[in-house]
Parts: structure tokens; C-alpha cells; sequence
């Protein structure tokens, strides 16, 4: 009898293992999450920029020391292309979708043409190029507003005549701060109510 009891203990104990070791696993996997805890990706701010671009010393060296080289050369000191005109009437949370389509335009009309001009500017390239790759995936509501604002930089530096696209690569200091601004912004704890 002694046997008989210690074999359905065993299988007792043998049952309760499989079902740990297979069952559980899959159970969990299957059980719901709560939304508010684990928010989908999708949702979870696609417009961030990667903060280790702002610690690199390297990157922000080179793009000061640009900006340096082309303001030497400017010779309109009263006009900012990344002045505040560019963030008007635009909700700070939208702030890096405008700053995906400046650094795009910037990228596609200004920084390919002048890099005969400046050594070491393919490295800014490169730094856009990631933060570009980086907000690709971010939109906003106010989208036809932004792009407005960003036709009217680009104008403004067309106006400017050949000095324009000197004066974009004197101010990519500027660019550099209003890009880690946003960043900052967004890691900002945002309140819910």
C-alpha cells in the first residue's frame, strides 16, 4: 500500500511538472496585458531622437567648428534662417516633426552642394542622415502648417542669393540645439490627467 501511495505521489508531482514546464508558459503568453501599463510601439512617441547623438564630442565638435568656418564667411549678420520665426504658431509637441523637414531640406538643397566647400561636413551629413532615420516614422496634425514654415526658411535662404546656403552651414550650431532641444522636450515626464 505503501508502494501504491508513493507512485500516485511521484505521478502527482511528475503532472504538476509538465504542467509548469508546458502549459504555464503558454498561458502567460496568451493572458492579456493592461494598455495603460505596456502601450503599444505605434504609440509611443515615434518622434524621438536617440539622445546619444548629442553625447558624441566628436559630432559636436565638428558641427560647431563648421558653423565657425561659414560665419566667417557670412557677410549677412541681421537674418537667422533657424531663428523663432520657424517654431511659429507650432505646439512643442510637434516641434520634431518640423525639425525631420528641416533636416531634410537642409540635407537635400544645402549640405550635398557644399561638400567640396567645407572639409569634414560629410560628418554632419552623416549626423542628419540618422537623426532623419530616426523621425522617419514621425507625422502631425499640423502638417501643412509646418511645411509652410519650413518653405518659408528655405525661401528666405534662396532670397539670401549664393550667401544662403553658407549661412544654413553657419547656423548648423543652431540646428544642432533646436534638434537636442527636442530631444529633451520628449523625454520631459509628461503629466496625465
Amino acid at each position: 500500500m505503501a508502494d501504491f501511495h508513493l507512485r500516485v505521489c511521484n505521478l502527482a508531482a511528475y503532472c504538476f511538472f509538465l504542467c509548469c514546464c508546458c502549459c504555464l508558459p503558454n498561458s502567460l503568453l496568451c493572458a492579456p496585458t493592461d494598455q495603460q501599463e505596456n502601450p503599444p510601439i505605434s504609440k509611443q512617441h515615434p518622434c524621438t531622437i536617440r539622445k546619444t547623438y548629442f553625447l558624441q564630442t566628436f559630432m559636436k565638435k565638428n558641427i560647431f567648428t563648421l558653423a565657425e568656418q561659414a560665419r566667417i564667411m557670412d557677410k549677412d549678420t541681421d537674418n537667422k534662417l533657424f531663428g523663432s520665426y520657424l517654431f511659429f504658431g507650432i505646439k512643442e509637441k510637434d516641434h520634431c516633426y518640423l525639425m525631420k523637414n528641416v533636416v531634410s531640406s537642409i540635407v537635400e538643397n544645402v549640405l550635398h552642394d557644399n561638400s567640396k566647400k567645407y572639409p569634414h561636413i560629410d560628418n554632419a551629413i552623416v549626423f542628419l542622415l540618422n537623426i532623419q532615420k530616426d523621425l522617419a516614422g514621425c507625422k502631425s496634425e499640423e502638417e501643412d502648417h509646418i511645411r509652410k514654415n519650413v518653405e518659408q526658411m528655405i525661401n528666405k535662404m534662396k532670397m539670401m542669393g549664393p550667401n544662403g546656403k553658407n549661412k544654413v552651414v553657419g547656423e548648423l550650431d543652431l540646428l544642432f540645439g533646436h534638434l537636442r532641444k527636442c530631444t529633451l522636450q520628449r523625454m520631459k515626464p509628461h503629466v496625465h490627467k
